[in-house]
């Protein structure tokens, strides 16, 4: 690979570049229609890559090109890489499947990715469709991305719908329960701060543990018989926190077959 490409500079292009840019000598060149992710994608590169509005500098000058744009552009952007000498593209689009990202890259290769937000800080979950990559591709992918997290390869596509409602799209319901969990904090007597941190450290921490442990077994072992935790986590079932939960992924896995 002699020029990597990035086009759409938004927030998840933002999140993988760090990652992308320290594990290659590539040259960088990144594109996107607005100034101002241009100047947010600097903050973040600064003068390790190149910046432009103009795609087709991409097309002609970039082999390997990451899409990072909105998925009513994807196809369109696609079409006039595949145009241009991309001999690789790596789609991050949510919900575009990867017939309809071929039938448009006039015979390049193409891989369909779905990252996350934590890539931002190098704790991403990046889910690679291995639909018969080549070895040299997979290995090209896995070392672009293993420096913003995991990577993840499936087989078959039906999974990637899923892996939108839940890693993709789950990092809002995280920040959602930190939000309310704060909030409990102060109507419990807390100050704004203490509670705010304290649901980020035990969130985190709790994250860490569960590397280690299985979550059954986890929650069985802060929860002892007539305790708090078993107080809590009973009013939790009466709102129908799992059920919530499941919600929030069905919508959101249902909202990307939708998509496609």
């Amino acid at each position: 690979m002699k020029n990597l490409g990035i086009v759409g500079c938004g927030k998840m292009g933002q999140a993988l570049a760090p990652g992308m840019a320290a594990s290659t000598d590539a040259r960088i060149l990144c594109c996107d229609v607005s100034q101002s992710a241009l100047d947010a994608m600097q903050a973040c590169l600064g003068q390790r890559a190149y910046y432009t509005t103009d795609v087709d500098e991409i097309a002609k000058q970039c082999d390997v090109v990451l899409t990072a744009v909105k998925p009513v552009h994807a196809l369109g952007v696609i079409r006039h890489l595949g145009a241009g000498c991309a001999k690789s593209i790596l789609s991050i689009v949510a919900g575009i499947k990867y017939d309809a990202l071929k039938s448009v890259a006039n015979g390049c290769d193409v891989v369909r990715i779905m990252p996350n937000t934590p890539a931002l800080v190098g704790a991403g979950s990046m889910v690679i469709l291995d639909n018969g990559l080549s070895s040299e591709l997979k290995k090209l992918v896995e070392n672009l991305f293993s420096k913003a997290g995991c990577c993840h390869f499936v087989q078959n596509e039906a999974m990637m719908d899923a892996v939108t409602g839940l890693s993709g799209s789950c990092p809002a319901l995280f920040a959602m329960m930190a939000e309310a969990l704060a909030d409990a904090g102060v109507a419990e007597g807390l100050p704004r701060e203490l509670a705010r941190d304290l649901a980020r450290e035990t969130m985190r921490g709790t994250a860490e543990l569960l590397a280690v442990q299985h979550p059954a077994v986890l929650k069985e072992s802060v929860m002892s018989p007539g305790g708090t935790t078993a107080a809590g986590v009973l009013a939790a079932e009466k709102a129908g926190f799992r059920y919530a939960a499941a919600e929030f992924v069905r919508a959101a896995s249902q909202r990307s077959r939708e998509m496609g």
